[in-house]
């Protein structure tokens, strides 16, 4: 095999190849074995029509494609080790010439990744603000634990107010007319939670047990129904109980209770511990975001657009995957923006082109700074992946090498050892204070 390169504009290669006659007849051989199992013809079995028949009948190139589809990636395999290239999409193949017993010619048109020089990362200036937490952000959290460990009181006697959880029934119409999910029984409601349509909350509060009320509300214009976007409704609802959050006494019982600790005060401190924890974890990935921001801001880079249309299909299919979570379908997310799928996908564009570009430059300064991860390194990630769903590092290693996105692993580890590279280069500072 033979090879001539010749390179083209916008990071493009070309390379012109003559495969060898004996090649090509192998291939042919191997088209022909497939091709004649599938053929009936009169007077021979299955199987068993001689090539020059098959070809005298059907044309010669009636085995062009399979065997081409036979040649192809093999020679195109060689074509990379031997170029010591790394295209990054699927290559442009012109069939120059192919005809049994003579070489065949073909040509490949690969697209490159365009030279990235990165000379300025080392040393960058960066700010790390101080961390401190505030008796305010401590008693705070401490509200919230009491707030999770209320207890629902009944309240007969009582009227609604904001905060309490209301027994409802209701019945829904538009125009005197009933809509489909606009009744329910026995549902349960916290006050001023602001999970229903604007305005049907506000109008309950006041209400006695036992009490019925009409109340009148306009669905939001963006609502995703679009029999009821705008509309005036009235619902009929009947208030069946009150019940109260009672918040626990804050002390060292209560410490007991909810924590292993014995007093108020060391659950207190732990507290204040795992604030600065948070407070010092949010401020080195400030760091990080600065520095790595820094670098790629100052690459010239023109980012191949090949990669950015592959980087928004892929953030459309997370968000599909994230809305799918919620069990909610992006056909239904784009009806309620009001948006086609294409128009959602180009509003990624941007942001798609701002990673791609990250993605690149960071390679390139792991493979400048010789930036490798160990099988060690792997299996204790997957570990810690694992720990979670109850699986070992084998199982998740077994299932994301099923899934093609074994590598990713790797090149998610070796992504990280090269921003604490670029984090320990560069030149922090303590700055202000971050509560």
């Amino acid at each position: 095999m033979k090879t001539d390169m010749k390179n083209l504009e916008n990071n493009r290669l070309q390379i012109e190849v003559t495969v060898d006659e004996a090649e090509v007849a192998e291939a042919l051989h191997g088209a022909y074995k497939k091709v004649v199992a599938k053929v009936n013809m009169p007077g021979f079995r299955k199987g068993k029509v001689p090539v020059q028949i098959l070809e005298a009948r059907y044309g010669a190139a009636v085995l062009h494609d399979e065997a081409l589809d036979i040649l192809l990636p093999k020679v195109y395999e060689r074509v990379l080790v031997q170029a010591m290239v790394k295209p990054i999409s699927r290559p442009e193949v012109e069939v120059v010439h192919f005809a049994r017993g003579e070489n065949a010619q073909i040509n490949f048109v690969l697209e490159l990744l365009p030279e990235i020089n990165v000379q300025e990362y080392k040393g960058i200036a960066v700010s790390k603000p101080r961390v401190l937490v505030s008796e305010e952000q401590v008693e705070n959290e401490l509200k919230k634990l009491a707030e999770r460990h209320a207890r629902l009181v009944d309240m007969p006697e009582d009227t609604l107010a904001v905060g309490d959880t209301a027994g409802i029934d209701y019945v829904g119409s538009v125009d005197g007319v009933p809509f489909a999910g606009g009744e329910a029984a026995g549902q349960t409601l916290e006050i001023g939670s602001g999970k229903f349509i604007p305005g049907f909350e506000e109008q309950l509060v006041g209400m006695a047990c036992g009490e019925e009320r009409t109340i009148a509300v306009t669905f939001p214009a963006t609502y995703h129904s679009a029999e009821l976007a705008g509309q005036l409704a009235n619902f009929k609802v009947v208030l069946h109980d009150i019940k109260r959050k009672q918040l626990p006494v804050i002390d060292d019982d209560f410490a007991r209770e909810i924590s292993e600790h014995d007093t108020l005060a060391d659950m207190l401190a732990e507290i204040r511990a795992n604030l600065e924890m948070v407070g010092e974890n949010n401020a080195k990935k400030r760091i990080e975001n600065e520095v790595v921001a820094t670098v790629v801001e100052g690459v010239v880079l023109d980012v191949p657009k090949v990669l950015v249309e592959e980087e928004m299909d892929s953030m459309l299919e997370d968000m599909s995957a994230s809305l799918s979570r919620s069990k909610l379908k992006l056909e239904q997310y784009l009806e309620y923006l009001g948006k086609t799928k294409g128009a959602l996908r180009e509003e990624f564009r941007d942001s798609a082109a701002n990673r791609v570009k990250t993605r690149l430059v960071l390679e390139k300064i792991s493979d400048l700074e010789n930036i490798t991860v160990e099988d060690a390194e792997i299996e204790a990630y997957l570990a810690a992946m694992g720990q979670g769903a109850g699986k070992s590092a084998v199982e998740v290693a077994e299932i994301l090498q099923k899934r093609g996105q074994f590598e990713a692993v790797r090149a998610s580890i070796i992504t990280g050892k090269t921003i604490d590279y670029l984090v320990s280069v560069s030149v922090v500072k303590e700055d202000q204070e971050v509560e």
